[in-house]
């Protein structure tokens, strides 16, 4: 698993990175299995959009995701970079949770297709 952090007019310090990475890392866990965490890619950018506001929604986080040869992309705006960062992971989270519903009912609905037409046109 590699975690990429970039950062743009705020600097990258250590323990951000580290936030980063735990928090990444964790959301990942839950969702793969041991034998995928070897290809997965994570891209991480933290910046702030504007230096002239006091207070409200300025610090901006993206994080893009490569699992399994699907990408999944999320974004989120925060007062804080902290802040911006957990709701990132929780969009991923659901990201990749409802990619993989979504390929589950394929197979279930195709399965029942299948079921359907073995049974030659008896009644349910």
């Amino acid at each position: 698993m590699v975690i990429n952090t970039k950062t743009k007019q705020i600097e990258l310090t250590p323990s951000l990175e580290e936030y980063v990475t735990q928090k990444i890392e964790a959301t990942i866990t839950k969702l793969t299995k041991p034998e995928e965490r070897d290809s997965i890619l994570c891209d991480v950018e933290i910046a702030k959009t504007t230096n002239h506001h006091q207070n409200g929604p300025f610090y901006y986080a993206e994080a893009n995701l490569s699992l399994a040869g699907e990408q999944y992309r999320a974004t989120a705006h925060a007062e804080s970079p902290e802040a911006a960062i957990d709701q990132v992971k929780d969009e991923l989270f659901r990201e990749v949770d409802q990619g993989r519903a979504k390929k589950r009912d394929i197979v279930r609905r195709s399965a029942l297709r299948l079921k359907n037409m073995l049974r030659f046109g008896r009644g349910r």
